[in-house]
């Protein structure tokens, strides 16, 4: 139809509120849709996926200036309507497939199917008839499950990004969606409200318990007309969640228990079961976790794999890989939900006994561990289940079963706040309180409680012990950025003996010098340390190594040079298994905003991109000046295709991967294929784009987001 003046074009509804955050999401999708032409937005109950699909086809008039048109699929109860629908909703009268395809074809228009996970059979048949009778037509869809159809492109749609910890300042917290959703919705509810030192930390707790939904956040933020943040969060906190409500909504999302209600009915009877058990679970857990709790009647210990296959298809179960084990959780709102489930009939308390007995010999397991290989050798499982260990313990004490009480509370806090190795004994329980004393601002108790423990270590001959308070003195030191302080844990560090201080004594000593302003000597120092470390697989101190010689290149104002080193400390600093002061992380965010102001944010993404793609060894002869070739200057011109020849979608998807910093190995573990697969995928990617080297996929990459 011909487009006037001033006249919009589609159906899109108008939106009543303001679109927040989600600018990486649109331009992702926006790349998508204009190469695919069929993208398929998938997502729990309540993420946005309608409001992106919304705000993605208002914002593509130069690509289909026929408009975009919304079909609301929710109000059919079967298939049988879906074609009058489509056709009633682009303008036409009843019709077939045929002409509908002629429509969008001859307007070049684009069309959106809104809500397709309960028609999947009759969607696929359509979607199929649609893109086989015209060679342009492109079609978004919104659904909790995929089509499941050839030539599909599934975007996961996840919750908006939250602080890893529920505590800074007003302006740090504002850097992340979920809280300023929750800042504007409650802005237009209560006139007025903002993010204060007062009100910060709480608006970030309520946030974190709402998993950064979005329909979650937004019935939240309404209840602020009547009750104050701290009655919010008790109210969250007695399970008050999935009954937050809205009168004006869509019918499916007034509430979250509607919401839910709805991915309830796609189920069937034993995906229903299992989410139910699942419920039992407060933190995140593995495939070993569910099929040991929730095995048992009509679920076997073998069906519980395709079982919960199926609940992540659907929704109902986020995934998240964790290095080689594959994590899975519930959010807030769909674990009380499925809980609910279970209580009604009548098998809550067992299935939260079978959790409460498995989480204890996970936990005596994990305690012979630590005696074994000390504290970061656990932590890291620790973390995780940590909110696991706490709700069993809670169990145990209501079932006297003292002796799981007992390992439990090794592991677990005993009242909120506490560190998790307050519970721990000895000397590695006296580090981390210092730890804690030093995170609530006690440096000086902090220094004598390393001291007293540092000691100790001595007395033993416990090697493994004085590295790791030599760490934590180091952790304390350059957070504070207290000179003197260095210059203590150097001398501390160059008396001691033994094999692996060298690198240690190098690295401290390098951190003196950049204290002092001897950037030479610093810089010299931090790249030996490097190349000694490189064998250790301590990435730890390869983090603090590579933090030293981004502040060198900053004080040189080599730009360049300090965003490549930037994008490789990230990717080591999310692998180094130890508990810091996260001192250590904001600096960088700082450093970041630094260098993009400096070299734009094309060239600095491009450059922090290279660096992540680089593996360790080339990272240490780029420190060290080593390199047999110029690494890669992250220059966009010297990255073009060849020839124009497309990535297929998979070999597209590892370049992605290289970009983010993955090994090869640990992106054969994201896609479920080999590590030699993998190697082949690189290989062709590489002839395909005509680059020399694996680095400059990542700068391709960039630059194909970029344009």
């Amino acid at each position: 139809m011909p487009r006037g003046p001033g006249r919009r074009v589609g159906n899109l509804p108008v939106p009543m509120t303001s679109f927040v955050g989600r600018d990486w999401e649109l331009g992702e999708t926006r790349r998508i849709l204009r190469d695919e032409r069929l993208l398929t937005l998938v997502g729990v109950g309540g993420v946005g996926k309608t409001r992106l699909a919304t705000q993605l086809g208002a914002g593509t008039a130069r690509t289909f200036p026929g408009g975009a048109w919304l079909v609301d699929l929710a109000p059919l109860r079967n298939g049988m309507g879906l074609l009058d629908a489509v056709s009633a909703s682009i303008g036409l009268g009843p019709g077939d497939a045929a002409a509908v395809a002629a429509h969008l074809d001859r307007t070049n228009a684009l069309l959106v199917l809104d809500n397709c996970e309960h028609l999947l059979t009759d969607c696929v048949r359509l979607v199929t008839d649609l893109l086989q009778l015209t060679s342009t037509t492109r079609i978004l869809a919104t659904s909790r499950q995929p089509l499941g159809m050839l030539g599909e492109h599934v975007f996961e749609v996840k919750p908006l990004e939250l602080p890893e910890q529920p505590i800074g300042s007003p302006r740090h917290l504002m850097t992340f969606g979920a809280i300023r959703l929750f800042v504007d919705r409650a802005h237009s509810a209560v006139p007025g409200f903002a993010l204060s030192p007062a009100t910060a930390t709480k608006v970030a707790a309520v946030c974190t318990h709402l998993d950064g939904v979005p329909l979650a956040i937004e019935l939240t933020a309404q209840r602020l007309r009547t009750s104050s943040l701290t009655e919010l969060l008790h109210k969250l906190d007695d399970r008050d969640l999935l009954d937050l409500s809205s009168r004006v909504a869509h019918p499916r999302q007034r509430s979250l228990r509607a919401l839910n209600d709805w991915s309830y009915a796609l189920c069937t009877p034993a995906e229903r079961e299992l989410w139910a058990r699942l419920s039992v679970f407060e933190g995140t857990f593995g495939l070993a976790d569910a099929q040991l709790v929730c095995q048992g009647e009509d679920i076997a210990r073998d069906d519980v794999l395709d079982l919960l296959a199926e609940l992540i298809d659907k929704s109902v179960v986020l995934r998240r890989d964790c290095g080689v084990e594959p994590r899975y959780r519930l959010t807030e709102s769909i674990r009380q939900f499925g809980a609910e489930k279970l209580r009604r009939a009548g098998a809550l308390e067992r299935y939260r006994q079978r959790h409460a007995v498995h989480f204890a010999g996970v936990a005596e397991h994990l305690l012979d561990r630590l005696r074994d290989e000390g504290i970061p050798g656990v932590h890291r499982a620790v973390r995780r289940a940590r909110r696991d260990f706490t709700t069993a313990a809670v169990h145990v004490v209501t079932e006297a079963d003292f002796r799981s009480l007992d390992t439990l509370l090794r592991l677990v806090p005993v009242t909120p706040g506490q560190a998790l190795a307050d519970q721990l004994t000895g000397d590695y329980a006296t580090e981390y309180a210092a730890l804690r004393s030093a995170a609530c601002g006690d440096v000086e108790t902090a220094w004598d409680q390393l001291g007293a423990a540092l000691g100790r270590h001595a007395e033993r001959g416990d090697q493994f012990g004085l590295r790791q308070c030599i760490r934590l003195m180091a952790v304390l030191a350059w957070s504070a950025e207290d000179g003197s302080a260095v210059h203590r844990v150097t001398e501390l560090a160059a008396r001691m003996t033994g094999p692996g201080w060298s690198p240690l004594s190098s690295a401290l000593a390098a951190a003196a010098h950049l204290r002092d302003d001897a950037v030479d000597a610093a810089e010299k120092l931090f790249a030996q340390a490097l190349l000694d470390l490189r064998d250790t697989g301590d990435h730890w101190w390869l983090a603090f190594c590579l933090d030293g010689l981004i502040q060198c290149a900053l004080v040189r104002e080599d730009h360049s040079r300090a965003a490549r080193l930037l994008g490789f400390w990230r990717s080591t600093w999310d692998s180094a298994d130890a508990p810091h002061l996260g001192a250590s992380v904001d600096p960088h965010r700082t450093r970041e905003r630094l260098l993009r102001r400096e070299c734009g944010d094309r060239q600095f993404a491009a450059a922090r991109a290279a660096g992540a793609a680089l593996s360790l060894d080339e990272v240490v002869e780029f420190a060290t000046g080593t390199a047999p070739h110029r690494l890669d200057e992250g220059r966009l011109d010297e990255v073009r295709p060849v020839g124009g020849v497309p990535l297929t979608p998979r070999e597209h998807r590892v370049a992605e991967l290289v970009c983010e910093g993955l090994t090869n190995q640990a992106i054969g573990n994201a896609l479920d294929i080999s590590k030699r697969t993998v190697d082949a995928h690189v290989e062709h990617i590489l002839r395909k784009l005509g680059l020399l080297r694996r680095t400059q996929i990542a700068t391709w990459i960039t630059h194909e987001r970029a344009s």
